[in-house]
């Protein structure tokens, strides 16, 4: 394949007490939303079962990865939705702690914040996709940040990586300063300073700065980004812009 296309989307909580901005308000302008917006791999966050189940329908040919069977009604999932283009290599789930094969948190997190991490092949070669959602405390950021690079030091075949998700951390904060910081296994930041807001609570304006990412290590060259800033009827699909990139594997 010539190059491929990632989508990275805070959905926001599906039983949060939105009013106008409510899931079941947002949920109907989905089909139109993921219609003009493909993308050959989706990476959301902040995914309730019945927000899953609902974009498996509207995304039939896609596979889902990333989701805690069994996981209690309000749990937080944060799924890969891969297209026909790639074929699973493998994947695994985990939570963002010292103990990461089992549910639990790292000291001070508000909740059992988790990740995937899947391997894909396509006609290029084998990359992997990692896909998170960081807690709000730095501290706690720092330390997920630690165990993203301590995965990318365990990628035996020294995989092109995609870091995606939701950091709740801005350009200068500690957590993408130990992420992007120079040297060897760590992730290249492809985002200008420029790059805008991308929580916007709902209101269209952007807020804070970017929180929103797509980190890169690798032999994976970017060909181009955007920021989704759409409403459709009034209404948009999130509180937070979705991110898209264009890669190539080289």
């Amino acid at each position: 394949m010539d190059g491929f296309s990632v989508i990275t989307m805070n959905l926001r909580f599906g039983l949060a007490d939105d009013g106008e901005n409510s899931w079941r308000q947002r949920k109907k302008i989905y089909p139109d939303f993921l219609q003009r917006f493909r993308a050959d791999i989706f990476c959301f966050q902040e995914a309730n079962d019945f927000q899953v189940d609902f974009l498996k329908e509207l995304l039939p040919d896609y596979q889902v990865l990333g989701c805690r069977e069994g996981a209690p009604e309000q749990w937080q999932h944060n799924p890969v939705f891969v297209s026909s283009a790639f074929t699973v290599a493998g994947s695994r789930h985990f939570f963002l702690s010292d103990t990461p094969d089992v549910e639990s948190r790292f000291e001070g997190s508000r909740w059992p914040r988790q990740g995937v991490l899947v391997q894909l092949d396509s006609s290029a070669g084998r990359f992997a996709v990692l896909n998170t959602h960081f807690d709000f405390a730095e501290d706690v950021q720092v330390k997920s940040a630690a165990l993203m690079l301590s995965l990318l030091r365990m990628n035996p075949e020294n995989l092109p990586v995609l870091l995606a998700g939701d950091l709740n951390a801005g350009p200068c904060s500690a957590a993408l300063e130990l992420l992007t910081g120079g040297g060897e296994q760590r992730f290249r930041n492809p985002f200008g300073a420029d790059f805008p807001p991308t929580f916007h609570g709902f209101t269209g304006r952007g807020r804070g700065d970017q929180i929103d990412w797509i980190l890169v290590s690798g032999p994976l060259e970017v060909k181009g980004m955007d920021r989704l800033d759409v409403s459709l009827g009034g209404l948009y699909p999130s509180d937070h812009f979705p991110v898209r990139l264009f890669f190539r594997l080289e």
